[in-house]
């Protein structure tokens, strides 16, 4: 499941996430979570979502041009860098790009 937040008609606020996320638990518990967020509510929203537990978050200069201090971004890396480091502060660790490409795309996988 994949919720992109912030992006037409789809709010990105907690109270949207956390009611999102609660349910598709529970209609879906074993379903891998992805999370992405637009503009300023980007890093609020990732960062919470990773706090929660969802499996995947999706981050790119297409969201936000920004990094979460405020800079703005020069690159996707530098995006991809910060919220690796995010996730690092919470205990959470960041897949290589052959993990990546397993979740996302398994029907092309090797693993």
């Amino acid at each position: 499941m994949h919720y992109v937040m912030g992006h037409g008609r789809q709010p990105a606020t907690m109270k949207h996430l956390m009611y999102m996320f609660e349910e598709g638990q529970r209609l879906f518990p074993n379903a891998e979570i992805c999370v992405s967020a637009a503009a300023d509510e980007c890093y609020r929203i990732i960062t919470t979502a990773m706090l929660v537990g969802c499996n995947i978050v999706r981050c790119g200069i297409e969201d936000s041009r920004h990094l979460s201090t405020g800079e703005r971004a020069k690159s996707n890396i530098e995006i991809v860098e910060n919220v690796v480091r995010i996730a690092r502060e919470f205990g959470r660790d960041a897949a290589s790009v052959d993990e990546a490409w397993a979740m996302l795309m398994p029907q092309f996988s090797n693993a």
